[in-house]
């Protein structure tokens, strides 16, 4: 999230919190705080190419950037009651976890493990279910 991003949200959190939904501008404070990846920058070295490994850990940093961003929009439409607004966080939402897809099928290139570790989670996760 750009640090642009982040002023807007925090300019929505004050503009509720002076509308009296405290509750809601708190949350989304507490939000803000979560997802900071304003600190991941530093760890890449703009002044080369990154190697293979050094791609995987940014593309993992991306997915879980996009599912917080994800459940940030999801977070906006259950917070408002003005339907049209609700709609359009939804679908931001959405196209969030579009793009974790597109960054998942990118690592699978990088990282030929990487998909039998997640099907052996779900197999994992389907016998501890049951």
């Amino acid at each position: 999230m750009e640090n642009t991003q982040i002023a807007q949200l925090v300019e929505l959190a004050d503009n509720l919190d002076r509308q009296g939904l405290v509750k809601e501008a708190a949350q989304i404070d507490k939000f803000i705080s979560a997802m900071d990846f304003t600190s991941v920058s530093p760890i890449l070295d703009t002044d080369k190419p990154l190697n293979e490994r050094e791609l995987q850990r940014a593309i993992r940093i991306a997915i879980a950037a996009e599912h917080d961003a994800a459940s940030f929009y999801e977070l906006m439409a259950d917070l408002t009651e003005d339907a049209n607004m609700k709609k359009l966080f939804q679908d931001i939402s959405n196209e969030e976890k579009v793009h974790v897809g597109e960054f998942e099928r990118a690592l699978e290139t990088l990282d030929t493990e990487n998909a039998s570790h997640v099907e052996k989670g779900i197999q994992e996760a389907i016998e501890k279910l049951e």
